[in-house]
């Protein structure tokens, strides 16, 4: 399947899906720890970039990615970009934080797959895992070389250095455990 014909085809479809390379690959539906997770992480980080030059984006807008050798759309659970320029009608590119919470069916791939995808995009600072089912945030930084930090337990507060950004995980997860 071509670019053209995934972006016709994801109009029309009830489900959303994404594109790697000519597959397309169907999107489970969210449990409500996911939904709640990915709402109070948004309204998180909307409410500091409020004014500033980058967004926040939900799962609901794709994630371009184009290189010589892939050409991949993604729907992060949440992303922040602010090159406005790299937006296109339904999709952005070049994002500097990109952040996928974990499901049973679909961590493997985020943590492999889309984990080496997202670091060869150039504009990515942080890429964020998420736990669903516990107060856990792993988050992988360029500039440690990708090293991964962990942030448990309620008390804890997670540090999103490419936005200037401290959440505590009771935040994040208020209502889930």
């Amino acid at each position: 399947m071509t670019v053209d014909e995934y972006l016709e085809f994801e109009e029309q479809a009830p489900l959303r899906h994404e594109y790697v390379n000519g597959a397309i690959y169907a999107m489970n539906g969210v449990s409500v720890a996911h939904a709640r997770i990915s709402g109070e992480l948004a309204d998180a980080v909307r409410a500091h970039l409020r004014g500033g030059p980058c967004e926040v984006f939900s799962a609901d807008l794709k994630l371009l990615i184009r290189s010589d050798t892939d050409e991949i759309f993604y729907y992060p659970d949440m992303m922040v970009a602010c090159q406005r320029d790299d937006y296109g009608p339904n999709y952005v590119r070049n994002p500097k934080l990109v952040a996928e919470i974990l499901s049973p069916s679909t961590q493997h791939i985020d943590r492999r797959e889309k984990a080496m995808t997202y670091r060869r995009i150039a504009s990515v600072e942080e890429y964020v895992l998420l736990a669903q089912d516990d107060h856990k945030v792993i988050v992988h930084r360029r500039a440690e070389k990708w090293r991964p930090q962990s942030y448990s337990g309620p008390e804890a507060t997670v540090e999103f250095r490419s936005i200037g950004l401290s959440v505590p995980l009771a935040q994040i997860y208020e209502g889930t455990l």
